[in-house]
């Protein structure tokens, strides 16, 4: 099964180039278009790995340094708490996972949420954001 997002008109013409090479003898094809929210931009997703790493290079948590991967886990589970509650699981080697965790699929609005987040995080803890 195929499944592609369409985002431009240059992308509808690549698809439809798709669909008529299709071997359509004896075959039949069904095909549904379905409109979607759109993901996170590229802009969004460069602002917050910015943002994560001037938390990282500026502010420890729990007693030690963290990664910016390590910040995104914590920004990402604080925003999702208020939006939608979290998914706490045993992990299959012991401890615990938050699932769902994925800024990836996040919504335009739901990045710009993890943003606004951050920024106002940012300010209580006297992080100074650099220019990026």
């Amino acid at each position: 099964m195929l499944q592609v997002v369409i985002k431009n008109p240059v992308e509808a013409g690549a698809v439809a180039t798709i669909i008529k090479k299709m071997p359509f003898l004896e075959k039949a094809y069904r095909v549904t278009v379905k409109q979607i929210k759109s993901t996170r931009s590229l802009e969004q997703n460069a602002k917050m790995w910015a943002m994560l790493t001037d938390i990282a290079n500026q502010k420890e948590y729990a007693g030690e340094m963290r990664s910016k991967e390590d910040w995104k886990d914590l920004m990402t589970a604080a925003v999702q708490l208020e939006r939608d509650g979290q998914s706490i699981v045993p992990g299959v080697n012991g401890g615990i996972v938050i699932l769902g965790l994925h800024t990836r699929n996040m919504t335009i609005a739901a990045m710009t949420e993890l943003i606004e987040f951050m920024h106002a995080w940012g300010a209580e803890n006297d992080i100074e954001w650099s220019d990026a």
